[in-house]
């Protein structure tokens, strides 16, 4: 296993890539897996995990998704430690999934919600594929890729309105398996990107424009 610690210009912040990131009894382990995952749907991500209720877990995969977060749950913490050191005191608990991009595919720009303190994805698969693209902005034009190999982690922690990234797949199918450190403390977590009163100027716009658009839904149900 190879760790490079890389500064990403667009976001003015640190990534952590990781070489040969799974043994190989877990990587065979994972494609196998990946193997038997339905698309169900064929422009979008497909994936398969515990907090995933679109697909029913067999007990020899949940099996699997729970060795593996026990297994990879220190390393992802003090991989944190390394990335975002302002975020090691949000209580956090390790979840994997895995992932199938049909071929010919896009998921569009974003930046990662509050629940993910650490984000992970491991490029899984021989025949090359897209990695991810890092952004400055929603609508970059020129995003900088941080390119596809097989069992390369990249690891990075969000950062608020900043961390714009995509990800899309070539003429073939994109596997991956994602390693996210995971929170219920979403108000902690931002405010330790951007502090306390910030934070709480965010979480009352968004609090007010989830009320009015519950209250629209309702009243157009009543009126329908």
């Amino acid at each position: 296993m190879k760790e490079q610690l890389v500064y990403i210009d667009k976001w003015k912040s640190n990534i952590h890539l990781i070489y040969n990131f799974l043994d190989k009894i877990d990587l065979e382990k994972a494609i196998e897996y990946l193997d038997q995952i339905q698309i169900t749907n064929p422009k979008k991500t497909n994936t398969l995990g515990k907090a995933n209720n679109r697909h029913l877990l067999n007990e020899s995969q949940r099996k699997f998704f729970n060795d593996i977060e026990m297994k990879y749950e220190t390393f992802m913490k003090k991989a944190l430690q390394k990335v975002a050191p302002n975020k090691v005191h949000i209580a956090t608990k390790l979840n994997c999934a895995l992932a199938v991009l049909p071929a010919n595919c896009s998921y569009p720009a974003h930046c990662d919600g509050l629940i993910k303190v650490l984000s992970g994805v491991i490029y899984i698969g021989e025949v090359k594929n897209l990695g991810t693209f890092v952004l400055d902005s929603k609508n970059d034009p020129n995003p900088q890729e941080i390119e596809w190999e097989n069992n390369k982690m990249f690891l990075f922690s969000r950062k608020h309105n900043i961390s714009w990234h995509n990800y899309k797949s070539n003429n073939n199918i994109r596997y991956s398996m994602i390693l996210n450190l995971v929170t219920e403390e979403k108000f902690k977590h931002l405010r330790s990107e951007i502090g306390f009163l910030r934070a709480a100027y965010f979480y009352f716009c968004e609090y007010t424009k989830n009320f009015f658009i519950r209250f629209r839904n309702r009243l157009f149900n009543i009126n329908k």
